[in-house]
């Protein structure tokens, strides 16, 4: 399928602020998604059930 863009409302946390953050995830295969929000974009390495292995700059999985 093709590019996707939502609406999210994220929290700040301890004020508890929420704000509106628009996104957009563009599948590109081989379990890697194009996600952009304003002048932000991260290519996310998926695993075979969808979640994230690898966004970088933010988090990465590590095996048990």
């Amino acid at each position: 399928s093709g590019a996707r863009d939502y609406v999210m409302a994220l929290v700040e946390v301890p004020s508890l602020e929420v704000s509106r953050s628009s996104q957009r995830y563009e599948p590109l295969g081989r379990g890697r998604v194009q996600f952009s929000s304003g002048d932000f974009s991260a290519l996310l390495e998926l695993d075979e059930t969808g979640f994230v292995l690898r966004y970088p700059g933010l988090a990465e999985r590590v095996p048990l």
